[in-house]
């Protein structure tokens, strides 16, 4: 009769202690967000609004970071190298390393410094 009881209490013992535990981590979710706890898929951190800067002018911001907006309507990140008559060079973060692209100044649309 023993065992009877411990097999019909056991089930309900696990699911009160899980909800016990459930409660604790929305509680402690709910303290972490308010207290300015970030998470980790959302929008990203609030930050400076970039700067745009004319196309034309991209040779003055060599060696600083910038995002370019292309024709295709792709954007791409990255540390302006060089501008050489209409072919503009960014070091750009691809994976886990960098790659160095080239595009024509003319595809570009649109010029943020970030």
């Amino acid at each position: 009769m023993k065992s009877f009881w411990f097999c019909m209490l056991g089930p309900c013992l696990a699911i009160s202690s899980a909800a016990a535990f459930a409660q604790d981590d929305a509680v402690w979710i709910e303290r972490h967000l308010r207290n300015g706890g970030g998470t980790a898929i959302g929008p990203p951190p609030q930050g400076r609004v970039p700067d745009p800067i004319a196309v034309a002018n991209l040779d003055r911001y060599v060696g600083q970071d910038v995002r370019l907006t292309l024709s295709s309507g792709r954007v791409r990140d990255g540390r302006l190298q060089r501008v050489e008559g209409d072919e503009v060079f960014l070091r750009s973060r691809m994976g886990g390393g960098y790659a160095n692209v080239s595009f024509s100044r003319s595809q570009v649309v649109r010029a943020e410094l970030e």
